[in-house]
């Protein structure tokens, strides 16, 4: 079993565990687990939301636990849950929602106010700025690799 457990919690969190997937290293260097209501992935751990204490338990048995969500919605209530009862969590990946998603804003600003430890988060708004003429689909594609670099970087670095 690898020292390294990596987390995606919702549908934002698991396309970056998607992406994470395409390096070759990952299944060896980290355990892949999934939190959503429905698994689309191949080859991970699969937990649905309501499983979370279930998934706690097996998460404490890993030196380094890494975890990836967007927040505003279920997979962000997700990783506050984690994040606050594990004491192993070596780094948190988030996302924010765009502006007009004021509903999720507001609940994605409650939640990161809850999150303990090192926090890394990526503004979806800036693909507006970054990439204006990109459709929506390739710019968020583009933006879910990004990220998913910086949890491969990091992976790397505790293993």
């Amino acid at each position: 079993m690898p020292d390294i457990a990596l987390v995606g919690l919702g549908g934002a969190g698991t396309m970056i565990v998607q992406r994470t997937l395409e390096d070759s290293r990952i299944h060896a260097l980290a355990s892949i687990y999934i939190i959503n209501a429905e698994n689309w992935l191949n080859n991970v751990r699969f937990y649905r939301f309501e499983q979370a204490d279930n998934l706690i338990k097996e998460l404490s048995r890993y030196k380094h636990v890494i975890l990836t969500a967007g927040l505003g919605s279920s997979g962000g209530d997700s990783l506050v849950y984690l994040a606050n009862r594990l004491d192993n969590v070596a780094a948190i990946f988030a996302t924010k929602p765009f502006r007009v998603e004021k509903k999720r804003v507001k609940k994605a600003e409650r939640q990161l106010g809850l999150l303990k430890g090192h926090v890394i988060t990526k503004d979806l708004n800036e693909l507006l700025v970054r990439m204006p003429d990109v459709p929506v689909g390739e710019a968020l594609d583009s933006f879910d690799r990004e990220l998913a670099a910086e949890v491969i970087d990091k992976i790397v670095e505790l293993s």
